[in-house]
């Protein structure tokens, strides 16, 4: 479909247009802290898309941009993860 057609053509933002989990995200970001907070920062900031990856409590945010990238990155990492491994 869609999604390699995308990436046949080398349209990542339609790729990432694709990429919204409609069925299982709005019930699953309840139980992750911060997590509407964290895809409107990513969103923001340049993240081409962004989501949950698999049950959680992964996320996951697709850039075109590797500087985009590195700050969404640290602001995950300072704000998204609650302990040092990660989530208890």
């Amino acid at each position: 479909g869609i999604f390699v057609h995308a990436l046949y053509n080398d349209d990542y933002a339609m790729a990432a247009s694709v990429m919204q989990d409609v069925i299982a995200e709005p019930y699953r970001k309840s139980l992750l802290p911060v997590f509407d907070e964290a895809r409107d920062y990513s969103m923001a900031n340049g993240a081409l898309a962004f989501g949950i990856s698999g049950s959680g409590p992964t996320v996951f945010a697709v850039c075109d941009d590797y500087r985009q990238a590195n700050d969404i990155a640290n602001w995950l990492t300072e704000n998204y993860i609650q302990n040092e491994d990660g989530f208890s």
